[in-house]
């Protein structure tokens, strides 16, 4: 059998594999976080592919991110499935196994070993770390980049068999379309120069063939400029990076180490993985030696096997290290610690440096490689495993977060999003339970309390909603939501004159309204004034008014 044969039959095993394993995920429902802001309430998306769309896809920002291909991708499953959640989740799926077929081609030709490259590939396909990435259609951007990624490897691999223009035109086009997808990619020229030593063995300790090769990749450490550019661009244009005043820098540094080293944990020991990690303020320094002493023991390690022929290792820690760095939370983005997301493409450099490294120390005797073959047999069984069984925990909203608050307690923003889950199913006492825990682990987050007073004011319970929207008023005179939900509660306990002035700040910016507000309010035509505002005094409609924006509300967690 020849090797296109072979690579075919490797090929669909792990195809088969991986979508026996995830076709479940196209029963999956929207999620209640970001789904909405990428498809389900967004109009261009929902409208599918026109000329139109196809402009917004190219200008926009929104979301925070200049990505138009994710958009794009988003609005050819609207065309060809419709607004259902089945169509989006296929996709990401195709794109996973797809990303998985060029993983095991690439470290095939490069490599020429076929047994490691297919291990390295189904591992990467089962891997519970990923399941976020194929069961969340917000994170298309993820899986869409990594496909890019991916094949841009595969391409590097024939670009160094075959030098010339064709290949190079290839990588950087795909280089191009994975900015356009997510900037993470922006890594791209770096985890090429590691390809470079090992396994292409490009890389000697020569200046000249040093500086070829940078020079070599000097147009795609220009593209990767341009990307980081826009992304910066983006998240400011959105206020989507967190100000030091929020998460000191030393927290920040504490949080890196302390995630690199649970990535590390969690890639071996796929346990307790959630949808949301809460970024803790003032980490434990047990903690942060722990994680300082394993990073620099691993270092250590790969060092000495090094200069021992065993490149393989340094060179995936390396790839770990460094394709993190775009989301290590330097520059914070949210009030998450990690992600599973981030996982996606940084797994492989773990993985294959820790399968060269099995096999390797298991020996060519046939013993060895039956011990290794076990091995690998275990690890994909136990990863498959595990999979089905997290994939369970996102069959819905409320069965993702409980799993969430339980996993990576204490964990603020499950409870806040369980609040909001019982809020759209009526469920306001239970609703009102978990709006309380969550602003009791994080008291300083403004957001957190206007759901909570929002839902107190919906239960009656005016009197306690109050200090709630005054403590935000106190941190954030400008708060303009804050001084309309205190006029609802003031105007719930009967004191309309002080609610008036709530209102008044609430619509500074519409003019006209609030010069006739004004005008009524000096005649002491203070009912005159509310119905102005649309406010009744009746009780249902105070209630009406408590909830509105709930079906508005986000927070941002998937960048």
């Amino acid at each position: 059998m020849n090797k296109g044969k072979y690579n075919l039959l490797w090929s669909t095993i792990f195809i088969g594999m991986t979508f026996a394993l995830y076709v479940g995920v196209t029963r999956f429902p929207f999620l209640i976080i970001d789904d909405q802001v990428y498809v389900t309430a967004n109009e261009h998306v929902r409208q599918g592919l026109n000329w139109e769309n196809l402009r917004w896809a190219f200008t926009t920002v929104h979301a925070e991110f200049w990505h138009p291909l994710t958009w794009l991708s988003l609005m050819l499953d609207t065309t060809l499935y419709g607004v259902t959640p089945a169509g989006y989740h296929f996709t990401n799926l195709l794109l996973h196994i797809a990303s998985a077929v060029l993983l095991f081609l690439s470290f095939d030709l490069i490599t020429r070993q076929r047994f490691r490259s297919f291990i390295l590939a189904v591992l990467f396909a089962l891997h519970p770390l990923h399941v976020e990435v194929v069961a969340w259609i917000a994170e298309r951007k993820e899986v869409l980049c990594g496909f890019f990624w991916i094949a841009a490897l595969y391409a590097y691999a024939r670009y160094v068999q075959n030098p010339g223009i064709r290949w190079y035109g290839i990588i950087t086009l795909l280089f191009i379309l994975g900015l356009m997808s997510k900037s993470m990619i922006v890594t791209l020229p770096f985890s090429l120069l590691l390809l470079d030593i090992w396994p292409l063995q490009r890389w000697q300790w020569n200046r000249k063939i040093i500086f070829e090769l940078v020079e070599e990749k000097i147009p795609l450490f220009f593209l990767s400029a341009i990307g980081i550019g826009l992304t910066i661009f983006a998240q400011q244009a959105g206020d989507g990076i967190v100000n030091f005043d929020v998460y000191s820098l030393p927290d920040r540094f504490a949080n890196v180490l302390v995630a690199y080293k649970m990535y590390v944990v969690k890639t071996f020991f796929p346990f307790n993985l959630s949808v949301f990690y809460p970024f803790r303020i003032h980490i434990p320094l047990i903690q942060t030696i722990s994680a300082i002493v394993l990073l620099i023991f691993i270092s250590a390690l790969g060092v000495i096997l090094f200069f021992r022929k065993k490149q393989y290792v340094i060179i995936g820690w390396c790839w770990f290290l460094g394709t993190l760095v775009p989301v290590s939370g330097i520059v914070k983005i949210g009030d998450f610690a990690m992600a599973d997301r981030y996982m996606y493409m940084p797994i492989v450099g773990l993985l294959f440096g820790s399968i060269w490294l099995a096999a390797d120390m298991m020996g060519d005797q046939r013993t060895g490689k039956i011990i290794f073959g076990i091995m690998c047999i275990t690890a994909i069984i136990l990863s498959g495993i595990s999979t089905h069984y997290y994939l369970l925990c996102w069959r819905d909203n409320n069965t993702l977060f409980r799993h969430a608050a339980k996993t990576a307690a204490p964990n603020f923003f499950a409870h806040n999003t369980l609040g909001h889950i019982y809020t759209s199913k009526g469920q306001m006492i239970e609703a009102e339970r978990h709006f309380q825990i969550a602003v009791s682990m994080r008291p300083d987050k403004q957001t957190l309390r206007l759901d909570l007073g929002r839902i107190l004011g919906w239960n009656g319970h005016f009197a306690e909603s109050i200090p709630q929207f005054q403590t935000v008023i106190q941190k954030n005179p400008e708060n303009l939501e804050a001084h309309y939900y205190m006029g609802l509660a003031l105007i719930g306990q009967g004191r309309r004159s002080d609610a008036l002035t709530h209102f008044i700040i609430a619509v500074k910016d519409v003019v006209d309204i609030q010069t006739a507000i004004q005008k009524r309010q000096k005649a002491g035509d203070v009912e005159g004034s509310l119905l102005l505002l649309g406010i009744s005094e009746e009780t249902t409609t105070i209630k009406k008014n408590m909830a509105r924006g709930y079906n508005h509300w986000r927070v941002h967690v998937a960048p």
